[in-house]
C-alpha cells in the first residue's frame, strides 16, 4: 500500500544528508537525489541507496527532457512536514505551481503548455471551476518560464519509505511477506514527475484544485470524467490521451488509500503494473506502456531505448485496451531478408541519384 499526499503549500526545512548525482546520458533528464539522515543512518544504507539509484538511472536513460529534478528520500516519513501514513510501504509529495489565478486562465495556460505533446486536449475544462496546479518537476520538464511559473521549492519531490526494512526486498524476487523496493521507487518517482491529483489527498476529495493529468480522465469517448468513480457513483474513470477512444487503464477509486491517478487494483488481479494503487507481495512489478503514454501526455519525451525496458507491455494495467501494451511482432527470417534486400536497393538508388543544388 502506498499513498501520495499533494498540497499547494511550499515547505521550508533543514535537510541533513547526502546528495547523489548520477551521471545522466547526453540528452537525458538529470535526477539528483538527496538521502536525508533517516536513510544514511540505516545499517543497510548502501543497499538502500544503490537500489534507489538503479531506478533513477533507468528514468534518466529513458527521459530526454532537458531538466534537472531534485528529490529528497527519507525513511519513516515523506518529509519533515509530511508524515508517511501508518501502514504505508511508500509515499510521495510534490510541490505544485499555480497555472493561473482563475480557473479559466489556469486551464488555458495548462493546455497551452501541453499543446506540443500530441495528446488530445479537451476544449473546455472538465474540472468546472477548479484551478490547475502543475507539479514542479513537470514545469521544469516542459521548460516553462520561471518568471511566470516559479518552482520555489528546493526539491521537486519528496519520497518516503517504511522504516520496517524487513518488508522490503532490494534484489531478486521478494518473499511472500515482502514488497519490491524498486517497484515502490518506480511508483513514487512517476508521481513526483506529475502523476498526481488533488482528487484524493489523505482520504479527502478536493475538487477545487486540479492537475494536468485530470485532463485525461474519461467515462467514454469524448466524455471527460473528473469525478467519475465508484466511490462517487457510476463506474471508474479511465486514462486516455486520444479523447477517450483508447483506454490506457482504469483509474483507482479508493477514498482512503492510494491515489486516484493510480491504476485500479481489483482482487486477484493479474496486472503487475507498478502504478497499481496497491502493490503486491512477492512480485517484482514494473511500469507499462500505458504508464509511458501518460507521461508523454504530461510533456515527457523518451529515448528509443526506453530506459533499457523501463516501460514494458507485460505490465498492462487493468482495463487497458489490449493493443496498447501488446508486443510488436517479430519479423520472420524471410521478411527480414526481404527488408534487407529493399534496404540495399534503396541505398544503391540513393547513391546513383544526382545531387541537387539549391539556390541560396
Amino acid at each position: 500500500m502506498k499513498r501520495n499526499l499533494s498540497a499547494t503549500r511550499f515547505l521550508t526545512m533543514l535537510t541533513i544528508g547526502v546528495t547523489a548525482t548520477l551521471a545522466a546520458p547526453a540528452g537525458a533528464m538529470q535526477i539528483n537525489v538527496t538521502y536525508d539522515s533517516t536513510v544514511t543512518s540505516l545499517s543497510n544504507a548502501t543497499q538502500f541507496e544503490n537500489a534507489f539509484d538503479s531506478v533513477v538511472s533507468q528514468f534518466q536513460s529513458a527521459i530526454t527532457n532537458s531538466a534537472t529534478i531534485a528529490i529528497q528520500v527519507s525513511v519513516g516519513k515523506i518529509s519533515s512536514s509530511v508524515p508517511l501514513p501508518s501502514g504505508a510501504v511508500s509515499g510521495s509529495f510534490d510541490p505544485k505551481t499555480a497555472m493561473g489565478s482563475t480557473a479559466a486562465a489556469s486551464f488555458a495556460n495548462t493546455t497551452a503548455a501541453l499543446s506540443g505533446t500530441g495528446a488530445v486536449l479537451p476544449g473546455t475544462s472538465p474540472t468546472g471551476s477548479a484551478v490547475f496546479y502543475m507539479p514542479q518537476a513537470e514545469v521544469k520538464a516542459l521548460g516553462l518560464p520561471a518568471a511566470i511559473y516559479p518552482t520555489a521549492n528546493a526539491f521537486d519531490g519528496f519520497i518516503g519509505f517504511t522504516s520496517t526494512m524487513s518488508q522490503l526486498s532490494f534484489s531478486g524476487t521478494p518473499t511472500s511477506t515482502q514488497y519490491s523496493f524498486q517497484t515502490a521507487a518506480m511508483h513514487e518517482i512517476q508521481e513526483v514527475l506529475g502523476r498526481t491529483s488533488f482528487l484524493n489527498n489523505a482520504g479527502t476529495i478536493y475538487q477545487s484544485f486540479a492537475t494536468p493529468i485530470d485532463l485525461f480522465r474519461y467515462a467514454a469517448a469524448g466524455v471527460s470524467s473528473y469525478t467519475q468513480n465508484t466511490a462517487n457513483g457510476g463506474t471508474p474513470a479511465y486514462a486516455s490521451i486520444d479523447g477517450g477512444v483508447t483506454d490506457l487503464g482504469t483509474f483507482a477509486d479508493q477514498t482512503t488509500t492510494g491515489d486516484r491517478t493510480d491504476w485500479q487494483t481489483p482482487v486477484n488481479t493479474t496486472s503487475t503494473d507498478a502504478q497499481n494503487a496497491l502493490l503486491s507481495l512477492g512480485v517484482n512489478q514494473g511500469l507499462s506502456i500505458s504508464d509511458e503514454d501518460v507521461l508523454k501526455a504530461l510533456g515527457y519525451t523518451f529515448a528509443s531505448n526506453n530506459g533499457n525496458g523501463l516501460f514494458s507491455g507485460v505490465n498492462a494495467p487493468v482495463g487497458a485496451t489490449a493493443s496498447v501494451n501488446a508486443s510488436q511482432p517479430v519479423p520472420e527470417p524471410t521478411s527480414l531478408a526481404l527488408l534487407a534486400a529493399f534496404a540495399a536497393l534503396a541505398g544503391l538508388t540513393c547513391r546513383r541519384a544526382p545531387r541537387s543544388v539549391l539556390a541560396g
